[in-house]
């Protein structure tokens, strides 16, 4: 019972420094829809169900490769989850209009250089 918890432990570990190693190298690179990656994941993780196999490094790379799609998949959504909540945190400040503005300034520099005349 010890050895299992152990090997699920160090597998998740190493599986979690892989991803992040591949999220700074590959998948930022990597532009591709997170529907795609759901898919892609699922299509490995669900004839796990029905094929089942006693080759342990089948198991191993099935299991690893399904994991870090995965966490592709939670990373670009949560990160697209960000983007929109700071669109929607952003406060546009947008000048007010000012229509006699230019009609005022004209009339003032002519004013003021008739002034600095006298």
């Amino acid at each position: 019972m010890l050895f299992i918890i152990l090997y699920i432990l160090i597998f998740s570990i190493v599986i979690y420094m892989i991803f992040n190693l591949l999220k700074v190298f590959v998948f930022s690179k990597v532009h591709i829809n997170k529907w795609i990656v759901l898919a892609v994941s699922l299509l490995i993780v669900i004839p796990s169900f029905f094929i089942q196999t006693r080759n342990l490094l089948l198991v191993i790379l099935q299991s690893s490769v399904a994991a870090i799609l995965l966490l592709w998949f939670y990373d670009m959504l949560i990160s697209e989850l960000r983007e929109k909540r700071k669109k929607k945190n952003e406060i546009k400040i947008r000048p007010k209009a000012k229509p006699n503005r230019a009609k005022n300034n004209s009339s003032n520099i002519n004013n003021s250089s008739k002034n600095k005349r006298k």
